[in-house]
């Protein structure tokens, strides 16, 4: 299956409909220091290249963020992949805004987290991760444990 045309389009439709389950954050765009850790699937960073131009790897961990510009701003903040979208939005310590930011709607718990992230991959052809497989970035646990190591 092509991954442009109508295709696209359906992706890019799935991931919406995705993050749509993420609440929004009423965000005052403080924590920049929060954007040193970005996973994201294959689909989402095709989206963030076609939106943008920008060239982000599937995994960064440690120093900004690379659509971070000059002045601190996301440059990807409307195609931000579902992990960036659930900074914030979920009530886990490390997942927390350290400003205080919080979504209108309330916070998901962890395991809603998840959910978003499992459907993501799916979107992508990526099989749910197991609890205990390593090798997948795009869950709220190997998350934990880099922001743990800071």
């Amino acid at each position: 299956m092509s991954r442009s045309g109508a295709s696209g389009r359906t992706v890019t439709d799935r991931l919406d409909r995705a993050y749509a389950a993420i609440p929004v954050v009423n965000c005052r765009g403080l924590c920049t220091d929060s954007c040193h850790s970005l996973v994201m699937t294959p689909a989402e960073q095709r989206r963030i290249r076609a939106a943008t131009g920008i060239r982000l790897p599937l995994v960064h961990a440690g120093g900004p963020c690379g659509a971070l510009d000059e002045d601190g701003r996301c440059q990807a903040y409307r195609e931000r992949p579902a992990l960036c979208r659930l900074f914030g939005s979920v009530d886990d310590p490390l997942m927390r805004c350290p400003f205080g930011c919080v979504p209108e709607g309330g916070l998901l718990d962890s395991d809603e987290g998840h959910r978003v992230l499992d459907e993501v991959r799916r979107i992508d052809g990526a099989p749910r991760r197991a609890a205990d497989d390593d090798v997948d970035p795009g869950m709220l646990i190997r998350l934990r444990e880099s922001m743990r190591k800071r």
